[in-house]
């Protein structure tokens, strides 16, 4: 049986360092966060993977510094979903800088990203 958990608060992020396999991700799907305290570039580094356990990118460098403490010590869980894509924070950009197309945009991948109390600390 799953431990009951609380919510703490939620916040939307873009997903940072996205791979290929980020745009075929849905909005409403499911990611996973993992801590990787080996990363050499970065020890707070969380990496978000899809239900199919592929790797799509990591929370961006200053959210991982503010949650890697708490995640480390046991104190916080993450769960979260896709809410979707677009090409520099909008939807369906009208104007492109000159001699670029939509396709020629960087596409943003944004999260839902809910922040749990694990069970045993509400005691």
């Amino acid at each position: 049986m799953e431990k009951e958990m609380r919510c703490l608060g939620k916040m939307t992020v873009a997903l940072a360092g996205r791979q290929p396999c980020a745009d075929q991700a849905v909005a409403g799907e499911n990611v996973c966060f993992i801590r990787e305290p080996g990363d050499a570039h970065d020890p707070n580094t969380i990496v978000v993977k899809n239900a199919q356990n592929s790797l799509m990118g990591r929370l961006p460098p200053d959210i991982c510094a503010l949650l890697a403490p708490f995640l480390n010590a046991g104190k916080l869980r993450l769960a979260g979903k896709v809410l979707g894509h677009g090409n520099n924070g909008l939807e369906s950009p009208s104007v492109f800088p000159a001699g670029t197309s939509q396709k020629d945009t960087p596409r943003e991948t944004r999260l839902l990203l809910i922040l749990l109390e694990p069970a045993e600390n509400l005691m």
